[in-house]
């Protein structure tokens, strides 16, 4: 049976039981995926947590993620013990009637990275349960990194404006005195993220992003040892620019939407 939980009322062991289930799933599947359970959602009024139960024992859980109130990210998971029960069918149903104003992503590990070697039928099968519920598929995201032992340098520099909070760094390019684009820099965990890549419309394709970001590296570096940054694969000029400043790809998924 399905029982429901508001965000407040999860308790540890159920929290921990979630982990348990998570954590089968990606040994039995061998891919890891988006998994959220612990954040608050105290002034969201549907339910943001739903389990399903067998015998007291919970075998399959949903945890909303609401973007805003119109649109959600979900993470679904059941036991692989007891797969192809329609489980995750009547998670997600009862969670669509929760949140029938919404539309819904969901993120599966991309089956064409290098660290899925092999065929996955669990993937497969994951693909198939979201494309029948309705699903189509939006764009691949990838977390991409450089560590300071990979930066190539840049021979001209361009000259920047830099202003410091403590919660960022935001970087202005300055060509013939006038600003054309800016870069922001955060911290996490004593890396740098890179983020809100920014040139001018008008002056774009005339390679002063690549000129302005390789400065910003040449900075940040001095400071943090690993830089990363996310982008879609979709984009390409995003996606080029930062395989030419020599960004790899570490870790990507492909997000589905209803």
């Amino acid at each position: 049976m399905i029982k429901y939980e508001s965000a407040n009322a999860k308790t540890q062991n159920l929290i921990d039981e979630c982990y348990r289930i998570y954590e089968k799933c990606s040994a039995n599947d061998g891919v890891s995926n988006t998994f959220f359970i612990d954040e608050d959602y105290r002034d969201y009024s549907a339910k943001p947590f739903l389990y399903y139960a067998m015998d007291d024992e919970m075998v399959g859980f949903l945890s909303v993620y609401p973007i805003d109130n119109f649109n959600v990210e979900f993470c679904l998971y059941v036991d692989s013990d007891y797969r192809r029960q329609h489980i995750a069918s009547e998670l997600f149903f009862r969670m669509v009637s929760d949140f029938e104003a919404c539309s819904f992503k969901c993120s599966l590990p991309n089956d064409e990275d290098d660290a899925i070697s092999e065929h996955n039928a669990e993937l497969d099968t994951a693909k198939t349960f979201l494309e029948k519920m309705g699903f189509h598929f939006a764009s691949t995201e990838c977390k991409m990194t450089m560590s300071k032992n990979d930066y190539i340098g840049v021979a001209t520099p361009m000259e920047v404006k830099t202003d410091v909070s403590e919660e960022r760094i935001v970087v202005t390019g300055i060509v013939d005195e006038k600003p054309i684009g800016r870069v922001i820099v955060s911290a996490f965990n004593m890396v740098a993220c890179i983020h809100d890549v920014e040139i001018d419309e008008e002056l774009r394709e005339q390679g002063y992003g690549y000129q302005l970001v390789m400065t910003v590296l040449s900075q940040t570096f001095d400071r943090y040892d690993t830089i990363q940054l996310h982008v879609t694969k979709e984009n390409e000029p995003a996606f080029n620019l930062y395989r030419k400043c020599g960004f790899q790809i570490n870790e990507s998924v492909k997000t589905y939407e209803l």
